[in-house]
């Protein structure tokens, strides 16, 4: 258990299902343009190996052959300066461009993901609403919505991105060097260790802090909407009582999880510096004193017999500063991540809400009288009727509204174990007048609902 009571969040089957569901949002529309933004990532994170990969080159074949003479030739050196510049132009306009086109990626799809839920909401029985603050509805639209936007414009490119970055970097690594590879992993072990447990911590938080963020939201539009009831009978006190509960909620577990998650860049960085320098110090080490035990590819590759270069010592020591940035922005992104898995579960909660049940092919219409028969009419009816289907030649046949209502027994309350009405009986005879009196909560409004059949009973 989590210090201050919350349990670590885990990715569990259930997120792996979300997840699916929600790239398969995405890809209904943006498809394509997903898959491009995807391959510029790759190429992105591949010219920034790349472009490490080539300093070493540099430096061994037109730095240091240049050192002590006389009259160097500039050629060479000027030719691969360009190409090395060409290479992280190359990763500059991708990283730009598939910036750009998970922004257009993630606004579509939020703007469908808005418009099937509000249209499903128009399905949805009254009692749903009941049990769903209207402010716990619109921080689904809001909030919820934009940490899934979020997910989707930066996060999945991130983790795509820190990924090959990881992958290609570390491949490089032991191409220069298995020793001091093996060197610096020990640092990364700890450091990806220690991010990871920081961050699983303050993912509950993180949770914890949307739920309350919804609750917070739900309160106000409750307060707003009933600023009339709350005067009527003297409740400012009680309502700011309860709001100050819901608001000291919402600082206690943003705090928390905002505390762990700033400590991780810090502490991570320093993690990072001191791996630089006993990396550099272990290369000093290996070149004074024989450095074949640094098992360099790259060395056998130029005729060294395994040995370091020049060249090959700055690659690596740059391939290690450059490592340890992706790991941090992976551990950092798991709580991006449990928020918006948090959010898309309160999001597809409701769209898989069950509609409201019609009840039927029987419609209310008007009618007209021609002779024995009764006929519909659009507009100029004399009277209403409900109009049945049924296996005449006609298909249907009509019965006329009379507006006879009668209660028998009737027990109902909104929510289970709170009954509203016990046992009521009534009846209100066509063209009968019937006044409902009571007091505050006795059940008025819950007869004109059934009456209308926003509930069944």
């Amino acid at each position: 258990m989590a210090k201050g009571g919350r349990a670590p969040v885990r990715l569990d089957a259930n997120s792996k299902k979300i997840f699916s569901r929600l790239m398969r949002y995405l890809f209904v529309d943006h498809k394509g343009k997903f898959l491009f933004a995807c391959a510029l990532i790759v190429v992105s994170a591949l010219a920034s190996v790349g472009g490490s990969m080539f300093l070493g080159i540099f430096v061994d074949q037109y730095i240091s052959p240049l050192i002590g003479q006389a009259d160097p030739d500039w050629s060479g050196f000027v030719g691969a300066l360009c190409a090395m510049g060409g290479i992280y132009l190359a990763g500059v306009v991708c990283n730009y461009t598939y910036f750009r086109i998970m922004v257009v990626v993630a606004q579509g799809t939020m703007k469908r993901l808005r418009n099937e839920m509000f249209s499903h909401m128009q399905t949805l029985p009254l009692k749903f609403f009941d049990t769903h603050t209207h402010g716990t509805l619109m921080s689904r639209y809001t909030n919820d919505t934009d940490v899934l936007r979020q997910m989707l414009s930066q996060t999945i490119p991130q983790l795509i991105n820190s990924t090959v970055t990881i992958v290609g970097t570390f491949c490089m690594m032991v191409f220069y060097s298995a020793t001091l590879t093996l060197v610096a992993m020990i640092f990364v072990v700890g450091m990806f260790l220690f991010t990871q447990k920081l961050a699983k911590r303050s993912g509950g938080y993180f949770l914890q802090q949307q739920r309350a963020l919804a609750s917070v939201n739900g309160y106000i539009e409750e307060m707003m909407s009933g600023q009339r009831v709350v005067k009527v009978f003297n409740h400012e006190e009680k309502a700011k009582a309860t709001f100050r509960t819901l608001n000291e909620d919402l600082r206690v577990n943003a705090t928390k999880a905002n505390v762990l998650t700033n400590v991780i860049g810090p502490i991570s960085n320093n993690i990072g510096y001191i791996q630089y320098i006993i990396v550099a110090f272990a290369a000093a080490f290996l070149v004074m004193e024989g450095n074949w035990y640094a098992l360099s590819i790259y060395g056998f590759t130029q005729g060294l017999g395994g040995a370091l270069t020049l060249g090959a010592i700055v690659s690596f020591l740059n391939f290690v500063r450059s490592f340890n940035m992706p790991i941090q922005q992976v551990t950092q992104q798991f709580n991006a991540i449990v928020q918006a898995f948090a959010g898309a579960e309160r999001i597809f909660e409701m769209l898989d809400a069950v509609p409201e049940d019609e009840g039927g092919d029987v419609t209310l219409v008007k009618v007209t009288k021609t002779g024995e028969n009764w006929y519909e009419e659009r507009e100029d009816g004399d009277l209403w009727a409900w109009k049945v289907p049924d296996g005449s030649p006609a298909g249907h046949h009509f019965v006329l509204l009379k507006g006879d209502i009668r209660f028998y027994g009737v027990t109902f309350g909104y929510e289970e174990g709170k009954t509203v009405l016990h046992d009521i009986s009534l009846y209100a005879k066509p063209g009968q007048k019937i006044a409902f009196v009571g007091s505050t909560g006795a059940g008025k409004t819950t007869i004109t609902n059934l009456i209308n059949r926003f509930y069944d009973i």
